[in-house]
């Protein structure tokens, strides 16, 4: 019986679950496979890493994980409801209100300040002016940034731009959040930091993170390494905190 099954009254031990996920890209009478069998578990509160080479189907898994993809065939729960069959609208409805994404290329509004930039998603939410420019205040102050509210992105170092996209992330409470290598632009020490951020949320607020990254030490940072390749999540491997 698959996990649709928990009772109202049972919290499930997971976040996330995916069983036998296949994504198959068809061009003309060419197909792709990008992911082939991905199953896992994440519980709530976990910080995973998902690691493995490129082209190993990391990015389709995250995008499918983050409700911005369908998978081909197989099933995937989000806080114990499945997601799998949902309509567009169903899908973004989820997205905007369960997920929060942190992006290499930090995805930045060029012509908005930083403050703008984190009140945005609360716009899609349907937030008062007032209420979302405070939640945006308080949230990058809690980054480290409340001295920074008026600078544009071309104001901000690589390190702060990922602080104000992290702020953006968390600004409609999400659920989970899903980083596709956060560092990836950063020097090391810009990077720690960044990871410091990402710890210091999953302790203090409990926070579901699903890291992708090709740092070792980054991966590190978390509670468990599942390693993705040929499109299959081949193993899980506990990792040591830094």
């Amino acid at each position: 019986m698959g996990p649709e099954s928990t009772t109202a009254a049972a919290i499930p031990p997971w976040i996330v679950r995916t069983e036998k996920i296949q994504r198959v890209f068809r061009s003309h009478d060419v197909a792709t496979v990008a992911l082939a069998d991905a199953t896992l578990a994440v519980k709530p509160g976990e910080m995973i890493a998902i690691m493995g080479p490129s082209g190993s189907g990391k990015s389709t898994l995250m995008a499918i994980l983050g409700c911005l993809d369908r998978p081909t065939s197989g099933s995937y729960w989000l806080a114990g409801r499945e997601v799998t069959e949902l309509s567009d609208d169903e899908l973004s409805s989820v997205r905007n209100r369960m997920v929060g994404f942190v992006f290499q290329s930090f995805i930045l509004l060029q012509r908005s300040s930083a403050l703008e930039n984190v009140e945005l998603p609360q716009v899609y939410a349907g937030i008062s002016p007032k209420a979302r420019r405070e939640r945006a205040k308080t949230l990058l102050g809690s980054v480290g940034l409340g001295h920074r509210l008026g600078h544009r992105p071309n104001e901000l170092s690589g390190g702060e731009l990922q602080r104000v996209a992290i702020a953006r992330a968390l600004a409609n409470d999400p659920k989970l959040l899903l980083a596709d290598e956060p560092t990836g632009n950063l020097d090391r020490k810009s990077g720690i930091e960044i990871m410091d951020i990402f710890r210091r949320l999953n302790l203090e607020r409990g926070m579901t993170e699903v890291v992708v990254t090709h740092n070792a030490e980054v991966a590190a940072r978390c509670d468990r390494v599942i390693v993705i390749q040929d499109g299959r999540t081949r193993s899980e491997a506990e990792a040591v905190d830094a």
